[in-house]
Order: structure tokens, then sequence, then C-alpha cells
């Protein structure tokens, strides 16, 4: 990555905590002693959704005009942008409904549709969320990745 940019910490931040959120049953299955760790950010679920959808779509409308040539030169960092934008959003629609259902009746309908249709997948997407997240932290820190080409 060319420029350290807080916003690129704060996002796989926010991921891992919200992919942790919609992965906890299956932590506390294998780890019982988790469970009071996550007790401790859920009352934060809503606003970590919230921030997860904004902070998607904004990656996604920043990264759009370089995704092509980036496909081309470094295919497994693309894939991992693109899959790091869809999961944030994704953790955004199930956990921000409490939020974005003050905008728009109508878009909280919607919202709650699509949430509602993820729900099955919330372990899925948690797992992902949280593979992107720390993926994105190497890269923030320098880590080399360059074998992954």
């Amino acid at each position: 990555m060319e420029s350290h940019n807080v916003l690129d910490l704060i996002a796989p931040v926010l991921l891992i905590l919200g992919g942790v959120l919609a992965a906890a049953a299956l932590i506390v299955t294998k780890r019982p002693d988790a469970a009071r760790y996550i007790a401790k950010i859920q009352p934060y679920q809503a606003l970590i959704g919230f921030a997860l959808l904004a902070i998607g779509i904004w990656t996604l409308i920043r990264s759009a005009s370089s995704l092509p040539g980036l496909i081309s030169t470094n295919a497994f960092y693309a894939a991992a942008i693109i899959v790091t934008c869809v999961a944030s959003m994704m953790l955004g629609v199930l956990f921000g409904m409490p939020v974005l259902s003050g905008f728009s009746p109508q878009g909280a309908a919607k919202g709650r549709e699509l949430a509602e249709r993820l729900a099955p997948f919330q372990v899925l997407i948690g797992i992902v969320g949280i593979a992107g997240g720390a993926f994105n932290i190497l890269l923030w820190f320098g880590v080399p990745l360059n074998s992954l080409n």
C-alpha cells in the first residue's frame, strides 16, 4: 500500500470486530471463555454495522478505478479488496439495520429483507470478514505478501 491512511487501519479493525460478532456462535463453541469478550463489543453492534457499511461502500468507490489494473498485476490483492468490501457491506447490512431504519421506512424494510436473506450465511461472512481484516492489517504494517501473486 502506498500511503498509510488511518482509515486503512480502522476499517480492518472494525471488519474483524464485525466478523467476531457475526461468528460469535462458532467462536464461543470453540472457545467458551471468549463469550465475555464478545459481550463487551455486542452493545456497539449497530454502530459497527453502520460504520462497516459506510466504509465498505467508500472503499469500493475509492478502489474502483484502480481495480482493473490491479487485477492484471496482483489478482490476489484485487480479490482481497473486493471480498473485504463485500464482507464489510454485508456485515453492515446485518448489524446496521437499527441505525439505518430511522432514515426511511421503505429503505428499512428492504434492508431488513436483505438482512434476513444474509442471516443464514452470517457465520461464513464473519469468518471472511475476520480473514479480510487480518489480511489488510498485515498489508498496513508492510508485511511482504509478494509471494501471493
